[in-house]
Order: structure tokens, then C-alpha cells, then sequence
């Protein structure tokens, strides 16, 4: 019985911590940066945390602002879908006009190879293996 009582006790003192208004307050707070953040998420498609991290604030506060705005949700498929076709015109260019290999375009990029390949397959592009050009006879 005791043990009950403590526990009640316990989620009183949470609910005066975390009352509505603390929330708000902490949310309104950073309203001056509610375009950066919506700029953030949409052309450089950050992740909450990502947006937190950058701007030094919490990453449900920025969740709680895009709301605010009506900001639509990413998912993470959409997401990578959207990071591919942003980086399909220079992936493009190095490996058919310039013809670097999937390993030179990933250290100028900072790209794996399995995703360099997913880019240009998803544009329609047939992937030239460089590498093998002049090995087989």
C-alpha cells in the first residue's frame, strides 16, 4: 500500500514539472528561428536531431514548431529519395562525362558506392564499371 501511495506522490511532482505551460514556453521560445528550421528540413533535409544539434536547441521543440506551421512529416524513405535526386546531377557528371569510378566519386563526395550505384539506377542510368575498362581480354 505504501508503495502505491509513493507512486502517486512521484507522478504528482512530474506533472507539475512538465505542465503545459513549461512546454509552450519552451517552444515559443525559439519562434524567431522558424524559418531556418523549416529551411533546414526541407532543401537540406536535416532530422529533428540534426536541426537541434545545428541551431542549439532541443529536437522536439523543432518537431513541435514544424506542427505549428503545417510543415508535412519526411519519412526517411522519402527522405533518402530526395538526397538521391538532389545528388544525381553531379554523380552524373563525374562518372559518365568525367568517367571516375564509383570509389573516386565517393572521396570527392563522402558517398559509398552501393549508394552511387542506387542514384544512378533510380535515374534510368546503366552504371559503367571503369575499373574492369582495359583489364579483360
Amino acid at each position: 500500500m505504501n508503495y502505491v501511495v509513493r507512486e502517486t506522490i512521484a507522478l504528482n511532482k512530474v506533472k507539475r514539472l512538465y505542465s503545459p505551460q513549461y512546454i509552450a514556453q519552451t517552444y515559443k521560445r525559439h519562434e524567431p528561428l522558424t524559418g531556418e528550421i523549416i529551411r533546414l528540413y526541407d532543401e537540406k533535409l536535416m532530422t529533428f536531431q540534426q536541426i537541434g544539434d545545428a541551431l542549439g536547441i532541443p529536437w522536439w521543440d523543432v518537431k513541435k514548431i514544424l506542427r505549428s506551421h503545417d510543415v508535412p512529416p519526411i519519412s526517411e524513405a522519402t527522405r533518402a529519395r530526395r538526397r538521391r535526386q538532389k545528388d544525381f546531377e553531379v554523380i552524373y557528371q563525374m562518372h559518365i562525362t568525367e568517367q571516375m569510378t564509383f570509389v573516386q566519386i565517393g572521396q570527392a563526395l563522402g558517398r559509398s558506392a552501393p549508394y552511387i550505384r542506387k542514384v544512378l539506377e533510380d535515374n534510368g542510368v546503366k552504371p559503367v564499371n571503369y575499373g574492369q575498362i582495359g583489364r579483360r581480354r
